[in-house]
């Protein structure tokens, strides 16, 4: 049975319905002396001190907020997953080989204990993996869930207000909501029968993203439909036949994708696909993560996905909004030759496993 792609109508029914059902769309804090009371955005209740002065994160989402709330400065363990770690450490040199760095779902509860932390930043859904072990050693949780912009912003809010960081939340959630809001008046001008249907991969070419994920969010933003949007489940591998079902018209490899332009362009089972053919396959951008994922970058990844897929419609200049964003939100003063390599390099980026093989080599 052929599967029909879903319309921006559709998924953007989806994405309020997620919004509205998800216990994740509400975070509380109530002062109480020298602590607060924090419900967070998964609905777990901690108390942390009122003035936080070390800060873990077992969340690569929650890590990136803390750069852009201006918090480095208390940060002393980090999960960064699928980043340029090297690219990391040459512009912050305080995450040295000796930082305590956690990679993907895997967390050293004892080595994060040497670092006492106030209180750590938890993953969404990875209770008794990462969150339950760091609780029983007495270290306060408190989770993000970053699945939508809006979301996002929402958790930004909440760690901002946590860590007396209110103005710079209120700062990023202007620029990143205003931004949207300036790509969404120059995509909603593209005429329906110019809208593309896109394929975006995971870390694999056949693994991709439901309705109910960010980056469907990414898609919708910049004019386009996700031809997946009508599967369900966090982990989605599909095989070539649906791909030909849905024969995209553009194809996006996430930047931890395995495979690279080239592999897909000169593979023979990938031929006969429209993207393909008409050579409309491409790898998003990256530069200290990567800009697909639910991290600030993310807002960059939009421009340039919006560009590159309808260049006569989007005028926003990626180029400059590169400069201004690194600079406003993360202290980097970017020349025109980094504006090149970040808009150019298209290898495939480090991933947490990758890196932890190095680090204990």
């Amino acid at each position: 049975m052929k599967a029909t792609p879903f319309t921006l109508s559709h998924i953007t029914i989806l994405l309020i319905a997620l919004l509205a059902i998800s216990p994740a769309s509400a975070w509380e804090i109530t002062p109480d002396g020298e602590y607060n009371i924090i419900i967070d955005m998964a609905g777990y209740e901690s108390i942390v001190p009122a003035d936080i002065t070390s800060l873990g994160s077992l969340d690569p989402f929650g890590t990136q907020l803390v750069f852009v709330l201006d918090a480095l400065d208390i940060l002393t363990s980090v999960n960064f997953g699928p980043a340029d770690y090297e690219m990391i450490r040459s512009l912050y040199p305080q995450f040295d080989d000796s930082f305590v760095t956690h990679y993907g779902k895997k967390v050293n509860v004892e080595e994060l204990l040497t670092t006492y932390p106030d209180v750590t930043i938890g993953r969404y859904g990875s209770d008794e993996s990462i969150n339950t072990p760091v609780r029983s050693a007495n270290i306060p949780v408190v989770v993000d869930y970053v699945e939508s912009p809006e979301l996002l912003i929402e958790s930004a809010n909440m760690l901002g207000a946590m860590l007396g960081k209110e103005a710079d939340a209120a700062a990023f959630e202007e620029y990143f909501m205003g931004t949207i809001e300036k790509l969404k008046n120059q995509t909603d001008l593209v005429p329906e029968d110019e809208r593309l249907f896109v394929y975006m991969t995971k870390s694999e070419p056949l693994n991709t993203f439901d309705a109910e994920q960010y980056q469907s969010s990414m898609i919708e933003i910049a004019g386009a439909s996700s031809v997946s949007a009508g599967e369900s489940g966090a982990d989605i591998t599909i095989n070539l036949e649906q791909l030909y079902l849905w024969d995209p018209d553009v194809i996006m490899l996430a930047p931890y994708c395995s495979a690279s332009i080239e592999d897909i362009m000169v593979d023979s089972q990938w031929s006969d696909l429209k993207a393909v053919k008409n050579g409309a396959v491409y790898r998003l951008p990256k530069y200290l993560a990567s800009w697909d994922l639910p991290v600030p970058e993310s807002i960059l990844g939009m421009i340039w996905l919006a560009q590159t897929l309808y260049p006569e419609y989007v005028d926003l200049n990626i180029e400059e909004e590169i400069v201004t964003f690194y600079s406003t939100f993360y202290g980097l003063d970017i020349d025109a030759e980094t504006v090149d390599f970040i808009l150019t390099d298209t290898k495939q980026v480090n991933t947490g496993g990758v890196q932890e093989k190095q680090d204990k080599a």
